[in-house]
């Protein structure tokens, strides 16, 4: 995935702020693949909340015949679900946002000072970025 791929995602994705909860154990109806139906199961689950909705949910489940999420523990479920609210749209643009601007001062001194070891696609992406204005410099 390249950024702006990722850019796309982020700015389609639901606004924070994302918080991380853990859900706790509770019985839910999980769809299993192995019967093909919605089953209750207990399972326990780690929420991602933007206010009160929740937007993921990471879940362990198991009964008998069939276990969801197994090997990741409860306590991973839940720094999971730390890491995937702290990468939240917002904090995803901000970063986007300073590598660009990261990167087209690194183009604008390479063209300045090395413009032979630009590469196609920093000349490409500049000249992209480039705005006509209608004031003489």
């Amino acid at each position: 995935m390249n950024d702006k791929e990722l850019r796309k995602l982020a700015e389609a994705a639901t606004e924070g702020p994302w918080t991380a909860h853990d859900g706790g154990l509770t019985k839910r109806k999980i769809y299993n693949p192995i019967t093909k139906k919605n089953e209750p199961l207990k399972c326990r689950c780690a929420q991602v909340r933007c206010e009160d909705t929740t937007i993921a949910v990471a879940i362990g489940a198991s009964d008998e015949t069939y276990t969801l999420g197994e090997g990741v523990t409860d306590d991973q479920r839940c720094v999971n679900a730390a890491y995937i609210a702290a990468a939240n749209p917002k904090a995803i643009i901000e970063r986007l946002n300073r590598l660009d601007s990261q990167q087209a001062k690194i183009d604008r001194l390479m063209l300045e000072h090395c413009p032979d070891e630009m590469t196609d696609r920093q000349l490409r992406e500049w000249a992209e970025s480039q705005v006509q204005t209608d004031e003489n410099y």
